[in-house]
């Protein structure tokens, strides 16, 4: 299940990461993504990850294609992510993309820290 977050900054958009999640529920996260990089340029996202969450292979799919399709305007328009969970390998990984994405700053934070994630996310 994907729910969104409210994260008190308009350049900002959150979403939580639960359960198994379908194509269906994942269509609407790219699609924000897409409307806010054509709308203001700029983004940085919040993801709350409490578990490891199950993914469809169609999901994978849309995600690893529009990931294809939209890496160039990803990478110029996505300043900061926040990965909020208590999954040690995710927080690993998240500092690992941040070496290898050119422009975007990605850190992990603990659950218990999700209000510090978003203060980061508001700072310049």
């Amino acid at each position: 299940m994907i729910k969104r977050i409210e994260t008190g900054d308009s350049n900002t958009l959150g979403w939580s990461f639960e359960g198994k999640i379908s194509e269906a529920e994942y269509e609407p996260v790219i699609d924000a993504l897409k409307k806010k990089i054509q709308t203001s340029g700029h983004v940085n996202i919040y993801m709350e990850v409490p578990e490891t969450p199950g993914l469809s292979g169609e999901t994978v799919w849309e995600s690893l294609k529009f990931g294809f399709t939209h890496v160039k305007d990803f990478l110029k328009s996505v300043d900061k992510v926040a990965v909020v969970t208590d999954k040690d390998w995710l927080k690993t990984y998240t500092a690992l993309e941040s070496q290898v994405l050119p422009g975007v700053k990605e850190r992990g934070f603990s659950l218990e820290d999700a209000e510090k994630a978003k203060q980061w996310l508001k700072e310049a």
